[in-house]
């Protein structure tokens, strides 16, 4: 009988046991101990500082203009005979372009030149008489005033011969202006007449342009304009060209615009193979002194704060610097603070990226 209590009594402190343990909380896991960033970088995010020089410049826009241009108008009214060139053709100083009709010219000249002779009969006739009447004077056969009318209707016929002589001079260029002819060689840009076509005087006929030599019309903001000199080289690309062009200042205008204050400056280009056309747009930069040596690195590098990343010793840091030259078209600037041979960063950072180890993946 007593082994049977003490079995229960045993039975019942193993159920208890149990149902502490069940009830009791469990514990809590302990979390792995936090491991500290690191910062890694891929070979294409960093770059070696190299010295190097670059040119103080400007990045300028432009249109290219013709030097040279000129609009070729109809010096007399007429209907157009002929008309010689084309769009696209060369043109040479003189050359023949198109024909007017001479018809009503050519008897315009002809009733200039039987007035001409009229009034040359009519002096001579004047003549006479006033040689006649002098002589009849010495005899006291006509008065001072018959002699004096008669030697004014002398130098009237003179006169009028003098003014049928200029008709005619004028009637003789008009015959020669239905001969339309370049004043300049270049290229015909524009025609503006056909054959059968009345043109009346100073109608516009035609355009020529001279590529040979073309001018670069850019704008320079005002806070630069001051280091803008004559004889300064323009450096320039244009659109579907892979070439790579250069003029050289030639004029600065000295009137500001206005609203932008900028400066209109004109760049002279030569263009012997007149592979350039006018109206092209153009971009380029614009020499603004001697060329300045120092740390070359990848604008990419340089942060809105003035800093710029460089992995020192494993660790980043950021190291402020100055930015003595910067050249936005090729993405390069010139600094101090930073020393040649130092691994700059060039990727984008997140902010607190600041003394993190860093990492170079393989």
């Amino acid at each position: 009988m007593p082994s049977l209590i003490h079995f229960r009594a045993h039975l019942l402190w193993a159920g208890l046991a149990v149902l502490l343990a069940a009830c009791s909380p469990p514990e809590t896991a302990k979390p792995p101990p936090a491991s500290k960033a690191v910062l890694e970088l891929a070979a294409a995010d960093v770059v070696r500082a190299e010295t190097g020089a670059l040119q103080p410049s400007v990045v300028v826009t432009g249109q290219l203009r013709a030097l040279e241009r000129t609009t070729v108008q109809a010096e007399v009214a007429a209907r157009v005979e002929r008309v010689l060139v084309r769009e696209g053709d060369d043109i040479r100083a003189g050359q023949l372009l198109a024909l007017l009709s001479v018809r009503e010219l050519e008897a315009r000249v002809r009733q200039a030149e039987a007035a001409l002779a009229s009034a040359r009969a009519q002096a001579v006739l004047a003549d006479a008489v006033r040689d006649r009447q002098e002589a009849l004077r010495k005899e006291q056969f006509v008065s001072d005033l018959e002699l004096t009318r008669g030697a004014a209707e002398a130098r009237a016929a003179a006169e009028m011969v003098k003014a049928q002589e200029a008709l005619l001079s004028l009637a003789r260029k008009s015959l020669e202006d239905a001969r339309i002819t370049a004043p300049i060689s270049g290229v015909l840009a524009r025609r503006q007449v056909e054959p059968g076509q009345t043109v009346s005087l100073n109608t516009p006929l035609f355009d020529i342009v001279d590529l040979g030599r073309l001018e670069l019309e850019i704008t320079v903001p005002a806070g630069e304009i001051a280091r803008v000199r004559t004889g300064q080289s323009v450096q320039f690309r244009v659109s579907g060209y892979e070439t790579q062009f250069q003029g050289t200042v030639s004029r600065i205008n000295p009137v500001a615009e206005s609203g932008s204050r900028a400066l209109t400056v004109y760049v002279l280009v030569p263009n012997p193979g007149r592979a350039l056309k006018a109206g092209l747009f153009a971009e380029g930069k614009l020499a603004l002194g001697e060329a300045v040596s120092g740390v070359l690195l990848p604008l990419a590098a340089l942060r809105s704060d003035g800093t710029v990343p460089v992995v020192h010793d494993k660790r980043l840091d950021l190291v402020p610097v100055r930015v003595l030259v910067r050249d936005d078209r090729s993405g390069q600037m010139l600094v101090s603070g930073i020393k040649p041979g130092d691994l700059v960063v060039t990727t984008r950072l997140a902010d607190g990226a600041a003394g993190l180890p860093v990492k170079m993946a393989e």
